[in-house]
């Protein structure tokens, strides 16, 4: 219900849209970028067929690959309701068995409207990239945490994106002054000419930014900035010039475009070449200084909300700790009041809890083994203090006990169930416990019996606690639902490690 009424909640935690958005990019170019006679060009042909044709295309291809959208919509209840084994399977079932129907029957000639010329290949073929996505674009997938912003605002440094940009733009114009030169030149020499036109436009770029806006944008202003680039450009305009002329691979490209009347042997012949090109160069170094300015200081306030995120953190830990102090002292007290013979055990267990509080506690992840251990450790602390019949389960189902998780998440909704529905409760009490952890997935689930007027309350400092850590540590990637009843209470968990 949430994802409905929260967009921004549904689009980080589902990929099913992404798959729509892709069929309605890939009919958008195979539909409306195609003229009457059939020729491709590349325009939007407006015209109402056109635009039928387009949503009617729309519609057929969703509906026929309506497996692979369910699939990768209801991904994270399909991996936990099934078996390892049974959810491969169902998995190869859709994401292999739909594009091989889609390629091999008529299935989608029936759909397609007719006046679309989409074969069953091509609409397998789609129906095969659809599936790779279902896959790559889980919110929980490796594609998309190493390419989150945090993920690359880490790895990536301005110096990075901008020899990368480099990069890129001397590989298409080694391309596409090959097309010009046909086999004249090789590839190698052509685009080792483009790199050393490029170095001269990184130097440019590289005394703009560093220079010219952070010395005299920031602190003069923009009219000085303004007369300041057009003297770079003036400085910068003759050896490009003469670079564009001499270098063999750019001399026949501009021959080719510009014919001999524009090169020629002239002393000032080289002012009439390509001087848009590279007055173009220079003023795009513009955007591209703005662009690493704000990545820099993104990338800083990423950094400073991770201060900030482990400073509240380290405080919302010492938080547990007098709050665990405070509620198993009382439990340790009460025993000793009655004079338990079990006083000298509870104390014992007392000191191996704390030790685990205030050691492990603090640590950023834990083996799923001890904490396993420290629940169940704690439990025995009750039992023994607790003179009463107590229908208690605790079910575990986990593949990897080396699993690391966060501490402590789930003692709080544990010692809740003890204070608010177990403790005082005069009829028969009952604590039902699940703990389940598959792959990446892990979920866990309290519920227990409550007195009437003993519900728990959303402004108790454990789950306020809760719900902020749960914020900070899986952010996207976690969900407590909180259920309310007059003589229960449960609470459900999940969280994608």
């Amino acid at each position: 219900m949430k994802a409905i009424t929260s967009p921004s909640t549904y689009l980080r935690r589902n990929n099913s849209w992404v798959l729509i958005v892709t069929i309605t990019f890939i009919v958008f170019k195979w539909v409306l970028n195609v003229m009457p006679d059939s020729t491709m060009v590349p325009v939007v042909y407006l015209h109402y067929a056109k635009w039928i044709s387009f949503f009617k295309t729309v519609g057929a291809l969703v509906l026929l690959c309506s497996p692979i959208i369910l699939y990768a919509h209801f991904y994270s209840v399909l991996k936990e309701r099934f078996s390892k084994y049974i959810f491969w399977a169902l998995s190869a079932v859709v994401l292999l068995g739909c594009p091989l129907l889609l390629s091999s029957g008529n299935i989608a000639s029936l759909l397609i409207p007719s006046e679309v010329t989409m074969m069953p290949e091509v609409v397998g073929m789609n129906a095969l990239v659809l599936s790779v996505l279902a896959v790559l674009t889980q919110p929980s997938s490796w594609l998309v945490s190493k390419l989150s912003f945090a993920s690359l605002s880490s790895n990536l440094t301005p110096t990075r994106i901008i020899v990368g940009l480099l990069f890129i733009l001397s590989i298409h114009g080694t391309l596409r002054i090959k097309m010009v030169n046909g086999e004249e030149m090789g590839f190698l020499m052509l685009w080792l000419q483009n790199i050393l036109v490029l170095a001269f436009y990184y130097l440019f770029f590289k005394i703009n930014h560093e220079y010219l806006i952070q010395k005299i944008f920031k602190q003069k202003g923009v009219v000085y900035y303004f007369f300041a680039f057009l003297g770079l450009m003036m400085l910068f305009y003759l050896p490009l010039a003469l670079i564009y002329y001499f270098l063999p691979g750019f001399r026949t490209f501009l021959n080719y475009n510009l014919a001999d009347t524009w090169i020629g042997d002239g002393k000032r012949a080289y002012w009439a070449i390509y001087s848009g090109t590279i007055t173009g160069f220079m003023i795009m170094t513009i955007p591209l200084a703005i662009l690493v300015e704000w990545f820099t200081q993104a990338n800083s306030i990423v950094k400073l909300r991770g201060e900030k995120s482990a400073t509240e953190l380290s405080l919302l830990k010492q938080q547990i700790n007098p709050h665990f102090f405070f509620n198993t002292l009382n439990n340790v007290y009460a025993m000793s009041l009655t004079n338990d013979k079990n006083t000298s055990q509870g104390i014992l267990q007392l000191s191996d809890l704390m030790r685990y509080v205030i050691y492990k506690g603090q640590e950023e992840k834990v083996s799923l083994a001890l904490e396993v251990k420290y629940i169940e450790d704690y439990l025995d602390l009750q039992k023994l203090r607790l003179h009463k019949t107590l229908d208690f389960r605790f079910e575990k189902e986990i593949e990897d006990d080396d699993k690391a998780i966060a501490p402590l998440l789930f003692i709080i909704l544990i010692e809740n169930a003890f204070k608010h529905g177990i403790e005082g409760a005069e009829r028969q009490s009952y604590l039902h416990l699940k703990l389940t952890q598959s792959e990446n997935t892990l979920y866990f689930s309290c519920y227990n019996s409550v007195e009437e007027g003993s519900a728990v309350t959303e402004s108790g400092l454990g789950l306020r606690n809760l719900r902020r850590r749960l914020e900070l540590l899986y952010p996207g990637r976690h969900d407590l639902a909180i259920q309310e009843y007059p003589d229960s209470y449960r609470a459900d968990l999940s969280i994608q490690l």
